[in-house]
């Protein structure tokens, strides 16, 4: 199976929060087994920001990438028996046997109709192989920041409405949870496929720090479908260290 990485990216007005962005990105496309990256444009000028590489697709958009452009793109253009791998724009994958061996160590045993959330594991610091995890949101479910299907999607699923943006969006990966949950056996498996949050320049800013200062910034559209919502328990424990030696970021 090929494996395709989906973000949204955009320029920030933090030089810093952009650096963080573009590595990201550059560390995504790094690894051999990741075949492509389709990257959604608001603004086709900040193209020139990315890396030359022969595995991005450039998508424009006149406004933010929702869940619908992806699986509308995803379903027209990637060919069947892929793994498509959706991460808000601040993540980047861990280089490692299980995500490389995701085909047929998950979608090819057990159930036919499979997908994954992914909880998080924070960076601590630059340049520190340190990591954080919130306990009580591992255990509860209640978040994912990593959405990851097999091509050709369910028919039935892409019906679903996803008029909404991934990420900077409250709770945007409950109602994904809830939507995925109808049509998948969705598990959360973050302590074997392994993501790590990159955002150390902005400290301890989260989204409601964004909410209180400027709440038109966000899209609230998730928070009007509460009654879709889900949480979903993970699977396996956190790991808070890395398992190899080296670095990091």
């Amino acid at each position: 199976m090929k494996k395709y990485v989906y973000i949204n990216y955009y320029r920030d007005s933090n030089e810093e929060r952009r650096k963080e962005y573009l590595h990201c990105i550059e560390r995504n496309l790094s690894f051999d087994w990741v075949d492509g990256m389709i990257v959604f444009l608001d603004n086709d000028d900040h193209k020139s920001d990315l890396p030359e590489s022969k595995k991005i697709s450039f998508v424009s958009l006149s406004r933010r990438m929702e869940f619908q452009d992806v699986f509308d793109h995803a379903q027209s253009n990637i060919e069947p028996d892929s793994v498509i791998i959706v991460l808000n724009l601040d993540i980047f994958l861990e280089d490692s046997e299980q995500w490389k061996n995701i085909d047929k160590d998950f979608f090819q045993t057990g159930f036919e109709h499979k997908a994954l959330v992914l909880t998080r594991h924070d960076v601590e610091a630059y340049g520190s192989n340190n990591l954080i995890v919130d306990a009580d949101a591992w255990h509860s479910g209640c978040f994912c920041d990593a959405w990851v299907f097999q091509t050709p999607l369910k028919e039935n699923f892409i019906k679903e409405d996803f008029h909404f943006c991934v990420g900077n969006a409250p709770q945007c990966d409950n109602l994904m949870m809830g939507i995925m949950s109808r049509h998948y056996h969705t598990y959360s498996w973050g302590s074997k496929y392994r993501i790590f949050h990159y955002d150390v320049c902005r400290g301890a800013k989260n989204m409601q720090d964004k909410l209180d200062k400027n709440p038109d910034a966000v899209d609230h559209r998730p928070k009007a479908r509460m009654i879709e919502h889900r949480n979903i328990p993970k699977i396996g424990r956190a790991h808070a260290e890395l398992q190899s030696h080296h670095d990091l970021v």
